[in-house]
Order: structure tokens, then C-alpha cells, then sequence
């Protein structure tokens, strides 16, 4: 697909198209050309307007700025208008996460407790490159409550464990996108870093770990996998059987289990950076 949003597409025709004859000459054919939808003068100049007439906008910058290699752009942008930056999961690493202006990440799981805060507290919205999905606004009713939103994206018809990470450059944050089982994106990461074309990309081995003393066994192993099936191998280390990931139901209402991050013993990689 290369007008809306660009990716690979499935086309799925019945048997008695596929059994069809027709008559084509690659002589006259010619591809249609792709649609790339652009804001007029006009729109841009509204938009701005808004956005300097709000008293707490905000940015929310989604995987299309990391497709059109926009992140430099975007961190201009917010710097010139000293916007605060919430990047989606897809939009994660448009802006450094030690960037003055990264207000950290707003949804249901990958939330972060200031992100979802900074968000419910502006009154202007500005989303560009992002789809608006579910896992990241939840219902519609809270996400939208008392703002004003304007979205700048080439496909107009969209409005769909990872928190404690940190992200500072573009392309470095590999995800599996919802395309499948959560547990795929730590695969996924390790296939485009091993970047082996002889290597089989579409599966991988697991060893589950539970006690500290298996860890070293369990690295030995996973390289005799990785040998034998030329494919990643993930090793998975549980120690505590209870999770306490924060995730709800709504953006305002996320079930914290863990105190603030007030310190640099709390928090050394997210606070240390910014002091």
C-alpha cells in the first residue's frame, strides 16, 4: 500500500477469480499513482492558531513521524513552540526520552503515571502521524473531555511490560505492533538486531527460568538452540510469580502498585539523565 497509510497488504480473491482469464497488455498499463493527502496553507495556519491560543496543549506523535524519518522535525517543532511531546507506542523514540519536553507515554499498559496525568490536563491536543488506537485513549468519552484536538495524518479515516523502558534515538524501540502475542516484540528486537537473512525470522525458541541458579544453564542452552535452529531464542526469567505492570480500564483510572519514582535509587536511568 502506498496511499493512506503505508505497509504491506493482503489481497484475498475467490477461487473462481484465480481460476479467471483476462486480457492484459503490459504495454498500456500503468499504476495508478499514490494518493498523499496535504494540509492546505489555510489548515496549517488554523492549527497553529489553536495551538498558540490553548492554555496546555500538547503533542501526541505517533509511528508515521518515525516512517517519514521526521523526528528532528518534530523535536523542532516542540522546541519552537515549547510543546510538551507524547509519543505513542508506535511513535516511541521521535523524542528522546531525556528530552526536556518527552511528557512520557499515555495509555491502558504502556502508560506512563506522568504521561497520562500531563494529557488529562490540557485542553488542546495536537496528534500528528498517530492512528488514536484504543490501548492508548481508552474509551473515547475520558480521552476527549473538556480538549480540542486537530490530527495531522496522511490517513484522515483513523481516530487502536514495556514502561519501564527508555527510548532515545529513532528506529531503536522494536515492536510487535498488536500483530500478534505480546510476548513476540522481545523476538522480533532480536531478529532485526541479529539482521541474519539465512536465520528463519517468523518463530523462536523459549526456556523458561525460576529460580536464579537456572540462569546460567539456561544462557548455555539457549545458544545450542540458537546453533540448531538458526533462529532467536528468548529466556525468560520469573522470579516473582505476581506482576505489577500499572494498566486499567481508563486513561484516569490506571491501578498503580508501586510508589513514585522520586529518586535516583528509584529510577537511576530516567532521572539521572535530566539532572
Amino acid at each position: 500500500m502506498r496511499s493512506s497509510r503505508p505497509g504491506p497488504v493482503l489481497i484475498d480473491l475467490p477461487i473462481d477469480v484465480q481460476m479467471s482469464e483476462i486480457e492484459f497488455d503490459p504495454d498500456t498499463y500503468e499504476p495508478l499513482p499514490a494518493y498523499r493527502p496535504a494540509a492546505t496553507r489555510a489548515q496549517a495556519e488554523k492549527a497553529i492558531a489553536m495551538l498558540q491560543a490553548a492554555e496546555r496543549p500538547l503533542i501526541v506523535a505517533g509511528g508515521g513521524i518515525l516512517n517519514a524519518d521526521a523526528s528532528d522535525r518534530l523535536v523542532e517543532f516542540a522546541e519552537l513552540t515549547g510543546v510538551p511531546v507524547i509519543p505513542t507506542l508506535m511513535g516511541w523514540g521521535s523524542i528522546p526520552d531525556d528530552h526536556e519536553l518527552m511528557a512520557g507515554m499515555v495509555g491502558l499498559q504502556t502508560s506512563h503515571r506522568y504521561g497520562n496525568a500531563t494529557l488529562l490536563a490540557s485542553d488542546f491536543v495536537m496528534g500528528i502521524g498517530n492512528r488514536w488506537a484504543n490501548r492508548h485513549t481508552g474509551s473515547v468519552e475520558t480521552y476527549t473531555r473538556g480538549r480540542t484536538f486537530v490530527h495531522v495524518d496522511i490517513e484522515p479515516t483513523q481516530i487502536a511490560g514495556a514502561q519501564f523502558l527508555h527510548v532515545h534515538k529513532p528506529r531503536h524501540w522494536i515492536n510487535c505492533g498488536q500483530a500478534g502475542p505480546l510476548g513476540w516484540t522481545i523476538p522480533a528486537a532480536l531478529g532485526v538486531r541479529r539482521a541474519d537473512p539465512e536465520a528463519e525470522g517468523l518463530g523462536c525458541k523459549a526456556l523458561r527460568v525460576t529460580r536464579p541458579e537456572q540462569i546460567g544453564p539456561a544462557f548455555a542452552q539457549a545458544r545450542e538452540l540458537m546453533a540448531e535452529h538458526r533462529v532467536p531464542v528468548v529466556v525468560e526469567v520469573i522470579l516473582e510469580r505476581v506482576t505489577n505492570i500499572a494498566m486499567g480500564t481508563e486513561i484516569d483510572a490506571i491501578n498503580e502498585f508501586e510508589e513514585l519514582a522520586e529518586g535516583v535509587t528509584d529510577a537511576p536511568s530516567a532521572i539521572t539523565a535530566t539532572v
